[in-house]
């Protein structure tokens, strides 16, 4: 039985070696049998005007891993500012990361289930 899947969010980035599109989408996968509910977050890399295609996901089934993911991507993010030497003020990073949060937690009830 394929578990039931809900797409949490997705977008596009282009970069890389190749310039490739980069989508990622992220799913709520629940909980089936025997398997605990999880949260996959898929990378498709793909070339412009190409079928070909490679997928990659991670998979978290505990609230912890992705939350060292998200502390991990959160360091990185910010090292990515301060080596750019963009504007860095911790006070409104923050402010936007409190706005983030209450955003998330008033679209997490509108999340639908995809095939």
């Amino acid at each position: 039985m394929k578990a039931r899947k809900k797409l949490v969010a997705m977008g596009e980035v282009v970069g890389g070696l190749f310039d490739l599109k980069q989508i990622y989408e992220i799913f709520y996968l629940q909980k089936e049998q025997n398997y605990p509910d999880k949260i996959s977050l898929e990378i498709t890399l793909k070339k412009e005007g190409e079928n070909k295609y490679a997928r990659r996901s991670l998979r978290f089934n505990s609230h912890e891993q992705l939350y060292n993911f998200i502390s991990d991507l959160i360091l990185a993010y910010i090292l990515f500012l301060k080596k750019r030497n963009v504007l860095f003020n911790e006070d409104y990073l923050a402010y936007k990361f409190k706005q983030l949060i209450s955003y998330a937690n008033q679209k997490s009830s509108e999340i639908k289930e995809v095939d």
